[in-house]
């Protein structure tokens, strides 16, 4: 296997600017998206790897990770660059994508040049190393990768097919539900026809009271209006005619502080408000009174790709109001908030709220238009009976997109197994490849490039996270860690690395001492900025994961560094044991450590392991 520069073995030509795009034109044209469009004409006509060279707007890093395979004749985007393999029969095209693709983290991010309008050069391009094996072994490769792609893609149509079918399912029993035909009716329910009388008596003694402006009526449904025939003791009623009042709601900027929390339609996601991401706003004590948020609102999404969802305000703990993207309807104390709630998911709803909706390029409705909305009412008896049946149904489909979902994940995880096994395997990327020694002071070099010039950084907290890539992210160091005062250590190594920084005129290594204690200084020397490049060839699958890692310990000091990289050890011996992991048993393995142990509190203990959990830095479960 030989390494060449893509400049090297393919020639690298960028998109025409002359090129139009058709709406159905004969031949396929590459943008930065994912789809793609079509021209009528064609600027190549062969097999390539297309890169994108800029950004697309507002997607930043993500487009210029979008890499595409075309082969035959196609266009090409102005602001993209073709790579086009110059021997078939020493570089596949197919090949070349696989890879690329695969290292596109360690290979191409790397070469990628601003903050918000991101780029590629050309030249940059052609400098990127990459293996090439046997041609044979490149056509395996394409052959078992793209079986892989086959079988993924049949289970994503079949995934996409039962989304499709639990969909029509959902919308099926909340039109039945609102039809009156999902649950029997009771001959003992007092109708609906009662329960308007008493919300219309309801109204004016609000109106009487002065807590409700005095309003002109609804007008009247007629019959021609009715969308379908109601069973008996059911009504036909208007949402105006059932609620209090519908209005929008309160303009104010978010704020990190204020004297009230500020509901917007982003922090309504999945039914579900996270309060304590909910920013706060200033507003005077009379807009308190006209926004704040009760139990029982109904907010409504008045505009934008939200429009017309709904969120029922229930167990709240806040002081709140919401924001004026937000209408809300308040019902009237005879109607079940969470039956007019089944009513705006059914397709009743929707139909209306279509037909009613304004604006072209952004729909939105108004308080008017909602009021204005047929409900189709039954008696309230009713009401609670089918909310309690479709709570249930609708946990049930749930459950079904969940495990649909589940099988869809798996299916790509799987995949991205396979991709990585060939593309590791065969390549012969396994560790042996290079003197472990070197590797670990090659992923050290890297750690110290990113953190020296931290306050806490030093000796202890670059060996702890050495020893959680050797351990959690299971990249093999050759590392021999004993039970030491600071955790699992290994000083040996540690000292070859810290020859070979100095050998290598990577980093100049001093000792200081601080408060009574040693601490490992690092300062860059000439040939330092060689480092992510021998980095990025020698850690090119592992490169997400070692990123993550040092992210995760970014401004932590070596006392945390040390306690979690002991609490990890222990951990790991428990479950090797088969013995129970409680937090308990963690931290009396822990003190049991080291006599040094016992500096460190129970309390603080027991928040790096829920740090730990939390953040997944957990051994795996399954080790023998």
């Amino acid at each position: 296997m030989e390494q060449f520069t893509l400049g090297e073995v393919c020639t690298i030509i960028k998109g025409s600017t002359g090129i139009k795009k058709a709406i159905a034109g004969d031949y396929p044209l590459v943008v930065t998206a994912e789809e793609r469009l079509s021209s009528n004409e064609y600027q190549f006509d062969t097999k390539a790897v297309c890169i994108p060279l800029v950004s697309s707007t507002g997607h930043g890093h993500a487009s210029l990770k979008r890499i595409h395979y075309q082969e035959g004749k196609f266009a090409l985007g102005n602001i993209l660059a073709a790579v086009i393999p110059n021997d078939e029969k020493q570089l596949n095209a197919e090949f070349l994508y696989y890879y690329l693709s695969f290292y596109k983290d360690s290979k191409i991010v790397p070469l990628m040049k601003g903050a918000a309008n991101v780029s590629l050069t050309i030249n940059s391009i052609k400098t990127i190393i990459i293996e090439i094996p046997n041609i044979n072994i490149q056509e395996q490769i394409v052959e078992k990768i793209k079986k892989a792609k086959y079988k993924n893609n049949l289970i994503n149509k079949k995934c996409l097919e039962q989304e499709l079918l639990i969909q029509s399912l959902k919308e099926s029993l909340l039109l039945d539900a609102v039809r009156g035909i999902l649950i029997p009716q009771k001959q003992s329910d007092k109708p609906a026809s009662e329960l308007l009388k008493r919300i219309k008596a309801e109204k004016e003694q609000l109106v009487k009271d002065g807590k409700l402006k005095n309003e002109r009526p609804m007008p009247p449904i007629t019959e021609d209006e009715f969308p379908y025939e109601l069973p008996k003791g059911w009504e036909w009623t208007k949402l105006g005619s059932i609620t209090t009042q519908i209005h929008y709601g309160y303009t104010a900027s978010a704020e990190n502080s204020g004297n009230v929390k500020l509901l917007r339609i982003t922090d309504i996601q999945d039914d579900k408000v996270l309060w304590n991401n909910v920013p706060f706003c200033s507003i005077s004590d009379d807009n308190i009174k006209k926004y704040m948020l009760q139990n029982r609102d109904i907010l409504i999404a008045r505009t934008g790709g939200t429009m017309g969802k709904t969120y029922v305000v229930d167990n709240l703990k806040e002081t709140a109001v919401f924001a004026s993207y937000l209408i809300r309807a308040i019902p009237l104390n005879n109607i079940n908030e969470k039956y007019i709630k089944i009513f705006m998911e059914s397709p009743l709803y929707w139909k209306q709220l279509k037909e009613y909706s304004m604006g072209t390029g952004q729909p939105n409705v108004n308080g008017q238009s909602l009021s204005k909305l047929m409900v189709p009412l039954p008696p309230l008896t009713e009401q609670l009976r089918i909310v309690n049946k479709i709570n249930k149904l609708l946990d049930f489909i749930e459950n079904l997109k969940k495990k649909n979902d589940s099988v869809k994940e798996n299916s790509l995880s799987l995949l991205k197994s396979i991709e990585e096994m060939f593309l590791t395997v065969y390549l012969n990327k396994s560790s042996n490849i290079i003197d472990l020694k070197e590797k670990r002071a090659i992923l050290s070099a890297k750690i110290i490039s990113q953190l020296y010039e931290e306050q806490y950084f030093g000796a202890i907290k670059l060996e702890k996270i050495i020893y959680f890539c050797e351990t959690h992210l299971k990249i093999n160091l050759g590392g021999k860690y004993k039970q030491e005062a600071a955790g699992p250590h290994d000083a040996q190594a540690r000292y070859e690395v810290e020859d070979i920084l100095k050998n290598k005129k990577w980093f100049s290594i001093r000792k200081e001492q601080k408060n009574n204690i040693e601490v490992t200084k690092y300062t860059p020397l000439e040939k330092s900025n060689e480092i992510s490049e021998i980095f990025n060839k020698v850690f090119s699958a592992e490169v997400t994961g070692i990123n993550n890692l040092l992210e995760l310990f970014r401004g932590k000091n070596s006392d945390f560094c040390e306690s979690v990289a002991t609490l990890y050890a222990v951990w790991l011996n428990r479950l090797s044991n088969n013995l129970s992991c409680t937090d308990t048993d963690l931290i009396a393995d822990f003190k049991a450590w080291s006599k040094q142990k016992a500096r460190f509190y129970d309390s603080d203990l027991q928040d790096r392991i829920l740090f730990m959990r939390r953040k997944n830095l957990i051994p795996d479960s399954n080790i023998k």
